[in-house]
């Protein structure tokens, strides 16, 4: 069985609800929460999920 963690540094989860969408980083080795950033889901919004990371997606 292959274990996310010995190939990932991290992993990406994602929320989408009808008002908003949650983006969350964690280790994958530890578990450790990381960035979480929240963006309204309205199509209009230009805010974007993945603005202010701190490096490639």
């Amino acid at each position: 069985m292959t274990i996310v963690a010995d190939h990932y540094q991290h992993v990406i989860g994602v929320d989408t609800h009808a008002a908003t969408h949650t983006m969350n980083v964690v280790t994958a080795a530890t578990g450790a929460p990381g960035r979480r950033r929240r963006s309204p889901s309205v199509r209009q919004d230009s805010t974007v999920l993945g603005t202010g990371s701190r490096g490639p997606c």
